[in-house]
């Protein structure tokens, strides 16, 4: 058996190491962060047009506020 490593092009340096692997991790990175910013961005502008969001409705609970009697 002739176990020797044979480089794969575009993928390694000539050198063997994987700098293909680090460099799509990094970019696969940079890629979340960049959608993330978007994301952010797009909230931030709708907000801006659309004002807060209304509090949210508890039904269960009841109005806050509302005087509790005991029977």
């Amino acid at each position: 058996m002739n176990a020797q490593w044979i480089p794969v092009t575009g993928l390694d340096e000539p050198t063997g190491h994987p700098i293909g692997i680090a460099m799509g991790f990094f970019g696969l990175a940079l890629f979340f962060i960049i959608c993330f910013v978007v994301m952010a961005y797009i909230g931030h502008r709708r907000r801006l047009r659309n004002g807060p969001p209304p509090p949210p409705v508890y039904p269960i609970l009841g109005k806050p506020g509302e005087p509790r009697q005991k029977d």
